[in-house]
């Protein structure tokens, strides 16, 4: 069954597996079919831009929480977190020899903390350990990548 409704394209990214935009939808338009989706549900999309200057740019608001999950700095993230993102950084796959991209880093993190999943990478265990040790060695190794971009030490 076809479905349409009004979105706003607000953002985005590129990697390895493709392209992802996220699209803005109105509360009114996000309908219970809609909300039925599973992650990964494979959609035919047809699109058609609206051209019209005269409607305002949709605002939205962020809940306190919601800036608050904006601006953390990482190193308060739970450390599955932030060994996820980690594993999408091309920088940080370079590192660890991940040559075929973020699917190949995730396997090489959960092998080093020997864990069948980076969920289970907790502050307090063996895990949690050893992937601030990988961390404190990527900072170390993104250093010495800066001072030999400035010419070394003198």
């Amino acid at each position: 069954m076809a479905h349409n409704f009004e979105a706003k394209l607000s953002a985005e990214r590129k990697n390895d597996k493709g392209i992802y935009l996220t699209f803005l939808v109105q509360p009114d338009d996000y309908t219970a079919e809609l909300s039925q989706l599973q992650i990964g549900a494979r959609l035919m999309v047809a699109w058609e831009e609206i051209v019209n200057t005269e409607v305002e740019p949709i605002k939205v608001e962020l809940t306190k929480e919601e800036k608050k999950k904006e601006h953390r700095p990482f190193n308060s993230l739970p450390l599955s977190q932030q060994a996820a993102i980690r594993c999408q950084d091309p920088e940080f796959r370079k590192f660890i020899n991940a040559s075929t991209g973020a699917d190949e880093a995730a396997q090489i993190i959960r092998n080093i903390c020997e864990v069948g999943s980076r969920s289970e990478i907790v502050d307090g265990c063996e895990s949690g350990r050893l992937w601030k040790k990988i961390e404190r060695r990527y900072q170390s190794y993104l250093t010495d990548i800066r001072v030999a971009g400035m010419g070394g030490l003198r």
